[in-house]
């Protein structure tokens, strides 16, 4: 990612760079209050030059899968979710010689939701504390950060082990 122009260095303007796969989701929910999800993504990527490089940060293959309890004989609504994430290798540089390794992280959440139109949780993320490669945000523009935006994603770090996160949803 090249960030004065603020575009993929690996991908020439007459090029047809190009990612097509197929994401598939499998639901299950054995009782009323229990839902179980996974997920399978496969997918190709090409820069669309010559070289036939796969463009950055992209994997061939993630998958989840997910469960989670709702307690809806209360009369609030607390759910606890459990997952288990996974990402396929994927490469850092524009050349593909710099690849980043897959990894397998385990989350999870638990959460409130007083009203219809109101969540409140407590996420934990990378419970079982594994450095996984990640990438860092940068700004479309001095003002302003975008945390976790792929459009503006470029640079290659360690993420920190776990990291806990206290989040909120209201619908209007």
């Amino acid at each position: 990612y090249d960030f004065a122009t603020m575009a993929y260095a690996n991908i020439e303007p007459d090029d047809r760079s190009y990612v097509f796969g197929l994401e598939n989701t499998a639901a299950w929910q054995p009782h009323p209050d229990w839902d179980i999800r996974a997920t399978l993504t496969l997918q190709d990527s090409d820069t669309g030059g010559e070289n036939g490089n796969e463009i950055t940060f992209t994997p061939q293959a993630t998958a989840s899968l997910t469960a989670t309890w709702s307690f809806t004989a209360w009369d609030d609504d607390f759910w606890i979710t459990g997952g288990l994430d996974h990402r396929g290798k994927q490469w850092q540089d524009p050349d593909n010689t710099v690849e980043l390794d897959a990894h397998t992280t385990l989350r999870a959440t638990l959460g409130w939701q007083p009203d219809e139109r109101i969540r409140l949780y407590l996420r934990a993320e990378n419970i079982t504390d594994t450095h996984t490669p990640g990438y860092l945000a940068q700004p479309r523009d001095p003002d302003t950060f975008y945390p976790g935006d792929p459009g503006s994603a470029g640079a290659s770090f360690t993420s920190p082990p776990l990291s806990l996160a206290i989040g909120g949803e209201a619908r209007f």
